[in-house]
């Protein structure tokens, strides 16, 4: 069955552009644009600082309402071959959307969206957006500020960098500190300093984010550090990473007016030692599925997960907690047959 593929535009200048860039450059622009790719029901685009991020609910990203959307066309892929490529295409190097990979000339959120759209539908997004850094840069002002530009990829992940706004959710190469490190975690700026509880009424996961869930379980429990369950040090660091994001889910829920559980940051020296050998293997959908949305951190390329009390459902909360026990049960499980079978 054919699934719509939409091209979401953010004017990232707020409309500056196109009021000042006769004047500045000498062309009339309609917008800078962030572009993301939305398809299966979520928005997926490209963070500096964080890597592909993946959001549950569209157009409820940092960079606010979409300017403009358009319909690119209707893939015949499956949405389980999309995430593998996501996934794939999480890590750092050449040609991939990592983290560290960002770079506002030659490695930016549009460039992202054009290899969704060559995967999804083998045809180019629109190419004023392909075209806009390029032409940019053919300005008497762009060939001045472009060595400049060049310097530094973009803490913000954007083509020029707006940081309103809550945060996406999901496959982020960034993640948070959970446990004893949650409980330290200092608030970045826009983080509230107190919160009220968790206010959201939902009480199940819908239809569609259960088919993320059971594909996330599925990832969990089949990713490449466990080695069949043969691999004793990729078990451990398996079941470590997934405990630890229970105990940062249930410090939630057991003190739903404690601010200092809602804040996950990526730069805990628990985060990288705990949560980062597996946070490409679904860590990140099941914080976005428990209601987590990212923020980018002033200052850095880093950022962290933060939970609202709008978005905060404990019936969310709990139903993640339960997939996470499930994954660990099946992951205990399955090392024990292995190890059995060798003695």
């Amino acid at each position: 069955m054919p699934h719509p593929v939409y091209l979401y535009r953010y004017d990232i200048s707020n409309g500056m552009a196109r009021s000042m860039s006769g004047f500045l450059i000498g062309r009339e622009l309609e917008g800078i644009w962030h572009t993301s790719i939305v398809v299966f029901g979520h928005e997926f685009y490209f963070d500096g600082g964080v890597g592909i991020v993946r959001e549950a609910h569209p157009a409820h990203t940092r960079f606010g309402e979409p300017y403009r959307t358009e319909q690119l066309g209707n893939t015949e892929r499956s949405e389980s071959a999309f995430l593998l490529w996501v996934q794939q295409k999480t890590q750092d190097g050449d040609g991939n959307f990592g983290p560290n990979s960002y770079d506002l000339l030659r490695n930016n959120c549009n460039h992202f969206t054009q290899e969704a759209s060559r995967f999804l539908l083998a045809r180019d997004i629109p190419s004023d957006v392909r075209e806009m850094i390029p032409m940019l840069l053919s300005t008497p002002l762009g060939k001045m500020l472009g060595p400049l530009f060049g310097q530094s990829p973009s803490a913000s992940g954007a083509v020029g960098g707006r940081t309103h706004g809550g945060g996406g959710g999901a496959f982020s190469s960034s993640s948070f500190s959970p446990s004893t490190s949650v409980a330290n975690a200092t608030p970045a700026h826009s983080t509230p300093s107190a919160v009220q509880g968790l206010l959201n009424t939902r009480s199940s996961l819908t239809e569609k984010e259960e088919e993320d869930l059971v594909l996330t379980r599925c990832m969990l429990e089949s990713n490449e550090l466990l080695g069949d369950c043969a691999d004793e040090k990729g078990v451990k660091m398996t079941l470590e990473g997934l405990e630890l994001l229970r105990r940062a889910l249930q410090n939630v829920m057991d003190h739903p007016r404690n601010a200092k559980y809602r804040s996950l940051s990526t730069q805990s020296e628990t985060y990288i030692k705990k949560l980062k050998p597996i946070e490409h293997f679904g860590l990140s959908n099941l914080l976005s599925l428990a209601g987590f949305r990212m923020q980018p951190q002033d200052k850095a390329n880093t950022g962290k997960w933060f939970l609202s009390d709008t978005d905060g459902s404990h019936a969310l909360l709990q139903r993640v907690v339960n997939a996470i026990d499930e994954v660990i049960e099946n992951v205990n499980l399955n090392a024990a047959i292995v190890m059995s079978s060798k003695d």
